[in-house]
């Protein structure tokens, strides 16, 4: 018994029939007791997380550019005796794809427009503000101001500039600081 060919999606044609996950970071995740695993970005291209029941990990364990949506369809259904079928394969596919979880040229094209952003951009956002240390610049000063007037601290810092110039040399061969 032959597969189906992938789906079609409402945008057309399934783009990548031999689905490729990014590299991702998988973390487990408990809710409601059901043990779930979890997908996210650590490189920042896609701010979403993927979760899913851990029988899903097998399927998403065959999105190695190497089997088409059939083969894993058809993978799926000689390890199990059941598989889901090829169009909601190419489903979790498209969904993957959208969400920016697949190496795929839809994810080139989204990879691209964040770069060039950011590289047109005369500002860099701060990119663990509200989560390393404080989002709001009063509560960031004040983070900052208990560095120094911590016990352990250097003790309260004076807010006036320093005087003289600050000169950097650049390092030679050897681990260095100064000029030579």
């Amino acid at each position: 018994m032959g597969a189906k060919p992938p789906a079609e999606s409402s945008k057309g044609p399934l783009v990548n029939d031999r689905p490729r996950l990014r590299m991702l970071e998988a973390f487990p995740v408990e809710q409601d007791g059901e043990r779930l695993v979890a997908l996210r970005d650590p490189a920042g291209f896609t701010d979403q997380i993927v979760v899913f029941a851990l029988p899903l990990l097998d399927l998403v364990s065959l999105f190695d550019g190497e089997h088409s949506v059939a083969e894993i369809q058809a993978v799926l259904q000689e390890r199990y005796g059941q598989a889901p079928t090829t169009e909601q394969i190419g489903e979790l596919v498209e969904r993957l794809d959208e969400a920016g979880f697949l190496d795929s040229q839809r994810f080139e094209e989204r990879r691209r427009a964040i770069e060039e952003a950011f590289r047109a951009s005369p500002v860099r956002p701060a990119a663990h503000a509200g989560g390393a240390y404080a989002g709001e610049a009063p509560a960031l000063a004040a983070q900052i101001e208990a560095f120094f007037t911590h016990p352990e601290g250097p003790g309260a810092h004076d807010a006036r500039p320093a005087g003289g110039a600050v000169a950097l040399y650049p390092a030679t061969s050897r681990t260095s600081f100064g000029p030579r």
